[in-house]
């Protein structure tokens, strides 16, 4: 994208906001009562975190300079981050939901029971142990733009390419945001020199994610807060100027890996903070 003299956010900008809005969708799941106006618009703001990182994943692949490590980056830290996020996911969304903040523990061992992580029989007692968050999702986002890569390059054939983002979009269902998370950056990065259809397969993409969320939902009224998805694009595509401001030296380390480190970090937080509370 080139730099837009009306806009004037930055891409480390536009993914602070991203970050906050995730804080805040993940604060509101933890915090308030469900279904309630106040806990539905922190959902509804909390629904720009995913498209935006989707869409900045596809921007890092294109300009690191190195693209295995920035694939290693994401694996890696998709390991680190699955046991904070296993914690809180099981904590607000399974068997032991609540449980914290009755207790102060999970299962009746201390705040932080990394054995409860690793332990086999949490597979069979309800436990969904093998779900991976947002990291994992950008992983598996990356991993399709490679397989474009191989494709495109006749590394690899058409057949091939087809089994790899199947077998994607089936892995993708271990993470956060499911085959979206595959499919968004994928054809975001093939329609990258085409603004129009760029900005049309993103919407699309989140128009069907929508459509099919209001169909499996039990109660439309109270999935309204999924229409968020859609304040991504329009803040890229209006206040999305197109300059990185990485910064350099240190500045631009810490800003490489801010999200990497925070993302696992702020569900310690949370988990902590409502044991406390």
């Amino acid at each position: 994208m080139q730099p837009d003299s009306k806009a004037f956010l930055n891409r480390t900008a536009i993914k602070y906001i991203a970050v906050i809005s995730m804080v805040i969708d993940h604060i509101a799941w933890l915090f308030l009562e469900q279904g309630t106006l106040s806990a539905n618009i922190l959902h509804f703001f909390g629904r720009l975190s995913a498209p935006t990182m989707l869409y900045f994943l596809v921007r890092g692949y294109i300009h690191t300079s190195s693209r295995q490590k920035y694939m290693l980056r994401l694996f890696i830290f998709a390991l680190i981050s699955w046991g904070p996020y296993y914690m809180y996911y099981n904590f607000v969304f399974g068997e032991n939901a609540g449980i914290l903040r009755d207790t102060g523990n999970i299962n009746g061992g201390g705040i932080f029971n990394i054995a409860d992580i690793f332990n086999v029989s949490n597979i069979f007692n309800g436990a969904d142990i093998f779900h991976f968050g947002m990291i994992f999702s950008l992983f598996t986002g990356v991993l399709s733009l490679y397989c474009y890569d191989l494709y495109i390059s006749h590394k690899s054939g058409l057949f091939y390419f087809i089994l790899e983002i199947i077998a994607l979009s089936l892995l993708s269902n271990l993470g956060d945001w499911g085959i979206i998370s595959v499919m968004l950056p994928l054809l975001l990065y093939i329609f990258k020199d085409n603004k129009k259809l760029e900005i049309t397969v993103f919407i699309g993409c989140l128009a069907v994610y929508v459509i099919i969320d209001f169909i499996l939902a039990r109660d439309i009224a109270h999935e309204l807060y999924v229409l968020g998805v859609f304040l991504a694009p329009a803040m890229i595509y209006t206040l999305y100027n197109g300059e990185s401001g990485n910064g350099e030296g240190k500045v631009r380390i810490f800003r490489r890996y801010f999200f990497y480190v925070f993302y696992p970090l702020h569900f310690l937080i949370l988990l902590f903070l409502n044991a406390q509370f």
